[in-house]
């Protein structure tokens, strides 16, 4: 008979994973519980990205339809397994406190385990993104 496998921090960490968009001030969020997300190397991240979660928001809000995913303030919450902490990143324009409060509450997360970053693919600075995609 096999013995069955001890239940892992995985399974018995609160938060949650997953992509955010902050649009006119509010965050809009497809946050994932830890034992819904998808292995991605020493991470684990939420089961969707931005590009294919982005049309579902344009029923609440219509004023989106007009613009494409990478035009909003964008991040992305992550579970990095060998510190057991979360990493969240961000364009640079969302790092102010009421929308760090916004995200830490929408996902579950614990100040103490939790790290804002920048990610230079999420902003919105049209010169980043042209340096970002440029070819050479």
């Amino acid at each position: 008979m096999k013995k069955a496998k001890p239940q892992t921090k995985r399974k018995a960490l609160a938060g949650k994973v997953g992509i955010f968009w902050v649009f006119e001030g509010k965050l809009l969020a497809a946050p994932f519980v830890l034992a819904d997300g998808v292995e991605y190397g020493d991470a684990i991240n939420g089961a969707t990205d931005h590009v294919h979660y982005w049309p579902k928001f344009h029923g609440a809000h219509p004023a989106l339809r007009y613009l494409e995913y990478q035009e909003v303030p964008r991040g992305r919450v992550l579970f990095m397994k060998p510190t057991q902490e979360y990493h969240v990143y961000m364009d640079k324009t969302l790092f102010k406190p009421r929308i760090k409060q916004a995200i830490t509450a929408e996902f579950d997360l614990q100040t103490s385990t939790t790290t804002f970053l920048l990610d230079p693919h999420y902003t919105t600075d049209a010169e980043e993104l042209s340096r970002l995609f440029a070819y050479e």
